[in-house]
């Protein structure tokens, strides 16, 4: 289990935009930009996991932005210390099945990864959070999107970040990112930090 600490809803930051959103039929919103994936495709040339090194540093990212660590539950509003990453990997009965891992350091995390993507692809398991403090990522390296439409449970307030098909223009190698979050809890400002954050962390990882 998570950390967590429940939130003093009079003391929250966001308590107008919380309340506000809260009431929607739908509050979640989704936003999808192109980042620069060069440094990973060169990693991946050198025998790193192409799917591993683009988690590494989704999970990397998110962990040092504070509002992606909370969580609306049926008690309430809670703060998770540290978030663990749910990643989707296939089987061999070509079905997907879904993996956690909680790492402390690159090492750790691509470890965690090559043993999750081989125990699962031969025993078809998931292996599920047992609570919220997580965050959930696809891949989609099929073909290009121009716009995503993701499931959604009101219930469930756990951020979705999903990629497309890696795609070389000129010396580049670009991709698309979709991210969707529940409006009670960031903003587009939010969204905004963590595809900059996210894009800075891509050129800065080092091996």
């Amino acid at each position: 289990m998570q950390q967590r600490e429940k939130v003093d809803l009079l003391n929250y930051e966001r308590s107008f935009s919380y309340n506000t959103f809260l009431k929607y039929t739908n509050p979640f919103f989704s936003m999808m930009t192109e980042l620069d994936v060069t440094p990973l495709y060169r990693y991946h040339k050198k025998g790193h996991k192409f799917n591993m090194l683009v988690n590494y540093c989704v999970w990397k990212t998110i962990n040092q932005m504070s509002c992606f660590h909370y969580r609306i539950e049926k008690d309430g509003l809670f703060f998770y210390n540290d978030l663990t990453i749910s990643i989707v990997f296939n089987t061999k009965k070509e079905q997907i099945a879904f993996g956690l891992i909680t790492a402390v350091n690159f090492e750790d995390f691509e470890k965690q990864y090559e043993e999750k993507r081989r125990s699962i692809f031969e025993s078809g398991e998931s292996d599920l959070s047992p609570d919220e403090g997580v965050i959930w990522t696809s891949s989609f390296p099929w073909i290009s999107l121009k716009s995503v439409t993701t499931i959604y449970d009101t219930n469930i307030t756990i951020p979705q970040i999903a990629w497309d098909k890696m795609v070389k223009k000129g010396f580049k190698c670009k991709m698309n990112f979709l991210i969707a979050v529940h409006h009670s809890l960031m903003d587009g400002k939010d969204v905004g930090e963590f595809f900059i954050n996210l894009q800075q962390e891509i050129n800065r990882l080092k091996i």
